[in-house]
């Protein structure tokens, strides 16, 4: 009794500081820009409200369709502290998206008969195959199957993954699965990049970083303003992320009632065996997010979590891949590639995040506000983008001011998503006339 008395406490001083800081914290005149097609035109009044009326600090939205950009918005600020603006140039931290990225990395890899879905990953790091882990597949590992939640005791600060490079992937390659390797599956949060970036850098032919990869396969040829890893040079254009401490999570989760994110953040703070909690062990720029506006931290190619970008490069490049991987003559991916991609590997009861998922190789299939099946990824605090197959266009959003969603179910992106699936269809009757 003593701990929940102590942890009600610790909210309520957070939250009167908060209230306190609010009421004296000069408020500034609302921003609001970009462009969308006339049919969308909801859509963007619904965005500037959420500006206007507070709901929304800094974010960004954009629909690509059939390599069109109809809706590219942007509005609020980067950093309130000193005033600047959300522009069109301004990039933000897009977090688990990343790891959707490194899938498509993934995937242009085994294209290029770099990779292959079917094999072991000892394969490729023989190091790997110790303690249960000898029957471990790539596409077990893309799709959480693995079971190494934590794998690295002496992961503390994402600096290691250039510092102690080898000392890392020499933990990952001991350690032992949480569970035995395909029999359930279970988010591997933060660990993901851990596994996943180390076996596509020895994999790849050049042995470059996830981070070099993608920029030199993919972002360079088809113009994708995304990087996992930033340059220094970069950072002027990076929003700074402001982020709810985990008594105002905390307050906010009791408060929405939310029982699916009651169950996962209980777990993951007073459950310190479980899985949800191993997955949530991380570097201390997870235990104090705000590190995570460093740009020696910016620079790190880390795939979980680590991803810049604006909200109109996500919609293009899922925008190619909803509209079959080709754009401008020049292909992304096949076809085939993408049913891969998206091809549903295993579903049902996730052991880390408590609720029901469904992943594909590197992509959660996600529910759009039509209730149809969606590919992509959703993240920390809101941010979102995925493929409509069905209708040939990408979506995303991101923001600055991270929420405690991030399940495809932040209701300032829903808001925005519904209204575009609105919209869309008078679009594509307005096409057809």
């Amino acid at each position: 009794m003593s701990l929940i008395r102590g942890s009600i406490l610790v909210v309520c001083a957070a939250l009167s500081w908060n209230i306190l800081s609010l009421m004296f914290k000069p408020k500034l005149p609302p921003i609001v820009e970009g462009h969308f097609h006339p049919k969308f035109r909801r859509v963007a009044e619904i965005f500037r409200n959420n500006i206007e009326n507070g709901k929304e600090v800094g974010a960004a939205f954009a629909l690509y369709y059939k390599g069109e950009l109809l809706i590219d918005l942007w509005g609020g600020y980067a950093d309130e502290d000193s005033a600047q603006p959300w522009d069109n140039n301004t990039l933000t931290m897009a977090f688990s998206i990343t790891k959707s990225i490194a899938a498509i990395t993934a995937a242009k890899m085994v294209e290029r008969g770099w990779l292959d879905y079917s094999k072991p990953v000892s394969a490729y790091w023989p190091e790997f195959k110790v303690n249960n882990k000898d029957n471990i597949t790539v596409e077990m590992l893309l799709s959480h199957q693995a079971g190494l939640l934590h794998p690295a005791p002496n992961f503390n600060s994402l600096r290691d993954v250039l510092l102690n490079t080898e000392e890392l992937q020499k933990e990952v390659a001991e350690a032992t699965p949480e569970w035995p390797a395909g029999t359930q599956h279970g988010y591997h949060m933060l660990s993901f990049a851990l596994v996943v970036d180390t076996l596509l850098q020895k994999a790849d032919i050049k042995h470059r970083n996830i981070g070099q990869i993608f920029k030199e396969e993919i972002a360079d040829e088809f113009g994708i303003d995304f990087f996992i890893g930033l340059p220094y040079a970069e950072n002027y254009r990076v929003a700074k992320s402001t982020f709810l401490t985990t008594p105002h999570s905390l307050l906010a989760v009791l408060l929405s009632l939310d029982i699916n994110y009651i169950k996962f953040y209980g777990s993951a703070i007073f459950n310190p065996t479980s899985h949800t909690a191993s997955a949530f062990k991380g570097p201390k720029e997870i235990d104090d997010r705000g590190r995570q506006n460093n740009p020696v931290i910016r620079a790190v190619p880390f795939s979980s979590s680590n991803g810049i970008s604006s909200a109109k490069a996500l919609a293009k490049i899922f925008g190619i891949l909803a509209s079959g991987g080709t754009y401008q003559g020049k292909q992304l991916l096949s076809k085939e590639s993408i049913e891969k991609l998206k091809a549903n590997m295993v579903e049902g009861l996730d052991a880390t995040l408590l609720v029901n998922m469904s992943y594909g190789r590197g992509f959660i299939r996600l529910k759009n506000s039509q209730g149809d099946t969606v590919y992509g990824h959703s993240g920390y605090g809101g941010q979102v983008a995925f493929a409509d197959t069905t209708n040939q266009f990408g979506l995303s959003y991101v923001t600055n001011y991270p929420s405690f969603y991030f399940l495809n179910d932040d209701p300032r992106f829903k808001d925005l998503e519904k209204a575009t699936y609105l919209c869309f269809e008078d679009y594509i009757a307005s096409q057809k006339t």
